[in-house]
């Protein structure tokens, strides 16, 4: 128990000393950057509203996630912190209270199969419960990214095909644009990320320039191939309308062949649980009688023979 403990601590504090200085390393090199821009006299850096731009590390991590705030990657790091903390207190707690020794008896007086079964298992709780807590903040994080990226691969074919309508009655990409992020709820990511990128055209940024920082933020491929699309149809002078339908049909054959190539991998990901859970119910169902039946039959020959 004192081992887990120290392990846990000595862990966190660890990961808590990285993160503080690839935090500090993050802000040096974030104030650089704003200090040499400053010096360049460039009247379009990065204001209050333009602020949202690609980062790396940990709050790119936490970015790409739609963790936006200024002090994302420190609210995370306390959680962390945090994390390791009550796993601490409460392996003291158990241990305080003797539960953890209790359990240990109990697994020890159990029958022979389930003695050796729990014993094990009572030796690895803490671990699995400190393996567990530490990494529910990764976990979350993880989640946030991946619902992220299927709500903006779901909304991106609609948003094109809306796009391309608009495009096709007379409005430009900027007016298409704003009417679609007005109709629409900013809840959902793309949309969102859509209001961001005409919160930078409207700060002054270059409409390439600020497709690049849409795509680097949120780091989707079919949203990256959209802005690269874009971005070249604005320097060749390609019709928007025709780019944007065609966008749209290229996304949702894709996502129609994502979904058969899942389809096609579903027997194979039932092929575990069929083996493992229903296979043995069928077979002490099936043959389960006719094995009584026999083992019943040897007894009474083994008997009649002595």
């Amino acid at each position: 128990m004192n081992g887990v403990v120290i392990l846990l601590g000595v862990g966190g504090a660890v990961a808590l000393v990285a993160g503080t200085r690839a935090l500090v390393r993050t802000r040096v090199r974030e104030r650089l950057a704003a200090t040499r821009a400053g010096e360049g006299g460039d009247a379009r850096g990065p204001g209050p509203a333009t602020r949202t731009e690609a980062a790396s590390g940990l709050r790119g991590w936490l970015q790409r996630a739609g963790f936006r705030s200024a002090h994302a990657d420190a609210v995370f790091l306390g959680v962390l912190a945090a994390a390791a903390l009550l796993a601490i207190l409460g392996f003291a707690a158990f241990d305080r209270l003797g539960l953890l020794a209790r359990a240990r008896e109990w697994a020890v007086d159990a029958p022979g199969v389930l003695a050796a079964l729990g014993v094990p298992l009572v030796a690895a709780a803490p671990w699995v419960v400190a393996v567990l807590l530490l990494a529910a903040p990764f976990l979350v994080v993880r989640g946030r990214r991946a619902d992220r990226v299927e709500r903006i691969e779901e909304d991106l074919p609609a948003v094109l095909e809306l796009l391309a309508a608009m495009a096709r009655a007379g409005l430009g990409f900027a007016a298409g644009t704003a009417r679609l992020i007005e109709s629409e709820s900013t809840e959902r990511p793309l949309i969102h990320e859509l209001a961001l990128l005409q919160r930078d055209g409207t700060a002054g940024v270059a409409r390439a320039e600020a497709l690049r920082r849409m795509a680097a933020r949120v780091d989707v491929p079919a949203l990256s191939t959209f802005c690269s699309a874009l971005i070249h149809a604005e320097s060749a002078g390609i019709g928007l309308a025709d780019l944007l339908r065609r966008q749209a049909e290229d996304l949702r054959s894709r996502r129609r062949e994502q979904a058969l190539l899942r389809a096609q991998s579903l027997p194979v990901k039932l092929v575990f649980p069929l083996v493992l859970c229903f296979l043995p119910g069928l077979f002490v169902f099936t043959l389960g009688p006719a094995f009584a039946t026999f083992f019943q039959l040897a007894d009474s020959i083994s008997q009649g023979n002595r």
